[in-house]
């Protein structure tokens, strides 16, 4: 391997090394356990990592139901918020976060055709990070995405909650810290910069900038 390739090659490296940081901090968040025949509702209570309070029922739902439902956007099940487009019911799992770093949530929503929509909002703690809209009165999926910084180290409660009702469907959730390099990440992407720019004296070549 010649030193443009090592500098490429610990280039590389030093990038993956930042990606292998973010991990999903969200348990159960296409809602495929625990399995189901169809339908699996539940009200205050805990099933599959996630907790449903207020008036009414949340359910997993299975791609087996007929429209107007929607299959999951990933595996076999979604989960349906407030039975009967009930208001006020909250989607709520505990989550680890460090004070003063951002992260990134997102997830996806969709209506049932022909019902009527709601809105959705999602906190963290008492802080309310995204308010969307009526997820459309239909069964197409709309992705929807976030990012926050933690004001406090702990567990925190991620909620989902809609506070007019309807019909509200959620599904592929998750919560990603924003990867932050490591001395060795800066280290390598250091060393691959530095071989870059010698072949670059050598051969007359301006350096390749990063």
């Amino acid at each position: 391997m010649n030193v443009l390739h090592r500098g490429i090659a610990a280039s590389a490296l030093a990038v993956f090394a930042l990606n292998a940081h973010a991990s999903d901090l969200i348990f159960n968040g296409s809602f495929e356990s625990p399995l189901t025949g169809s339908v699996n509702c539940f009200q205050s209570t805990t099933v599959g990592g996630w907790s449903s309070s207020g008036p009414e029922e949340s359910c997993y739902l299975s791609n087996s139901l007929p429209n107007p439902y929607p299959d999951a956007v990933e595996g076999s099940q979604f989960m349906y918020l407030g039975r009967n487009v009930a208001a006020n019911v909250k989607l709520e799992q505990s989550v680890l976060l460090e004070a003063g770093t951002t992260y990134g949530l997102s997830f996806y929503l969709a209506g049932l055709d022909d019902h009527p929509g709601g809105s959705l909002v999602a906190a963290i703690g008492d802080q309310t990070v995204l308010t969307v809209a009526s997820p459309n009165d239909d069964s197409a999926w709309v992705f929807h995405q976030v990012s926050f910084t933690a004001g406090a180290t702990g567990f925190s409660p991620l909620s989902f909650v809609s506070p007019t009702g309807g019909a509200i469907n959620i599904d592929s959730v998750s919560l990603v810290a924003a990867p932050v390099p490591e001395p060795a990440s800066w280290a390598l992407m250091a060393m691959g910069s530095l071989l870059l720019a010698g072949v670059a004296r050598r051969s007359g070549r301006p350096a390749l900038r990063m």
